[in-house]
């Protein structure tokens, strides 16, 4: 495609499957030398690839980028270059974008597809971690699983890629035994035991998102802001069938509501539980989980990984968890491009808070003052660093 948004499709799709070299090659065979933002991308690219023969042209092409991009503006900055762009121009809706772009790590797919996900946690840590198998090639240890369980254990089916619970299904093992025996499995799909019995808030169960702030060469911070969701139908057990009481996405449908952790805290606090070793327990999920991610990653070619940490961009990652009635969370699925575009009134002081802290926590660890986002006054940060 010779369009702009094929062009950087194009290379964004190299970019994930870590082939820098065909990436640029796209770009080398564009005649289009108007376009900042593509010039912008190959001048980034030429730098990722020898930063130390990089062309003046690529500077001033990234230099000119910066004029229309927050992405090519931070990078400017980072490798102390002028430019004439107001470092406050954009919002923070703008800025959000960024979580979109080409250059996070590329090996995130280890958290973003869930039976790569199951495979990384699998022998990790059960206590967060709900039992799984991958279908159909682990068709007969479900079997025997369910041989010796005496508890009748619902199950979800999901994609691999489905995100916000698209892509899952509500089955009973007996559902799961017949698709093994009679209807081929053209794919390979996560068969995950559903928390139960889960904890109930305003009678319906919920989810709560986490955000993380990820960085290239391996710093973890945790956010302590996030959102609560609670799913669409008040919780029924004789009614389990329903996905409408299971599902807490507010991307699926409108009615699903949603509250930040203020709501969360002032709950626990009713109930007489304690948030504070709730929160302990989140923490140590998310340790626990991306540990696993860098020990996995340590053992592979690095790619340019290295070139990327140089430019530190923070990765924004949202964990997703359900709870069970003794307050220990559940991960349910680790999301690479997490929805920061607020729906309204609920999520956007939430959404709008993570975004500018996890460029003032970039800001900090880079060591430049003149970044894309102003700090405003009398605010508390919302992070902590955990890895």
């Amino acid at each position: 495609c010779s369009s702009k948004r094929g062009i950087l499709g194009a290379v964004t799709c190299c970019l994930r499957l870590k082939n820098l070299d065909k990436a640029i090659q796209i770009l080398e065979n564009q005649s289009d030398q108007d376009d900042y933002e593509i010039m912008g991308m190959r001048g980034l690219l030429h730098l990722m690839k020898d930063d130390e023969n990089v062309e003046n042209i690529d500077m001033i092409h990234l230099i000119d980028a910066s004029k229309i991009s927050p992405l090519f503006q931070w990078i400017c900055c980072i490798l102390d270059q002028n430019t004439t762009a107001d470092p406050f121009t954009y919002s923070i809706l703008e800025i959000a974008t960024i979580n979109l772009s080409p250059f996070d790590d590329p090996f995130l797919l280890d958290l973003d597809d869930k039976i790569l996900l199951h495979n990384l946690l699998r022998n990790a840590d059960d206590s967060f971690w709900p039992v799984g198998f991958i279908l159909p090639q682990e068709g007969g240890k479900f079997k025997k699983y369910m041989d010796c369980c005496k508890n009748k254990t619902s199950w979800v089916l999901k994609a691999r890629s489905g995100y916000g619970s698209h892509g899952n299904q509500l089955v009973t093992a007996e559902e799961v035994i017949t698709l093994l025996e009679n209807d081929p499995i053209p794919e390979s799909i996560l068969c995950q035991s559903l928390v139960n019995p889960p904890l109930i808030l305003d009678n319906r169960k919920f989810s709560i998102r986490v955000y993380v702030y990820y960085f290239v060469d391996n710093d973890v911070y945790l956010s302590n802001l996030g959102l609560v969701k609670l799913a669409a139908e008040t919780y029924e057990e004789d009614n389990l069938n329903n996905n409408r009481i299971h599902m807490t996405n507010s991307g699926r449908e409108e009615s699903m509501p949603q509250h930040d952790f203020v709501f969360l805290r002032d709950k626990f606090h009713e109930a007489g539980w304690s948030y504070d070793e709730f929160w302990r327990r989140v923490q140590s999920a998310v340790s626990i989980t991306m540990q696993c991610y860098h020990k996995k990653v340590q053992g592979q070619n690095q790619s340019y990984r290295p070139q990327l940490a140089r430019f530190s961009i923070p990765k924004i990652l949202g964990f997703d968890f359900t709870m069970t009635k003794d307050l220990q969370p559940m991960l349910l699925e680790v999301n690479r491009f997490p929805g920061m575009e607020p729906r309204g009134e609920d999520d956007s002081e939430v959404k709008e808070t993570v975004v500018r802290d996890a460029w003032i926590c970039a800001a900090k660890r880079a060591g430049v003052t003149n970044a894309i986002v102003k700090p405003p006054k009398y605010h508390k940060l919302s992070y902590e660093k955990i890895i």
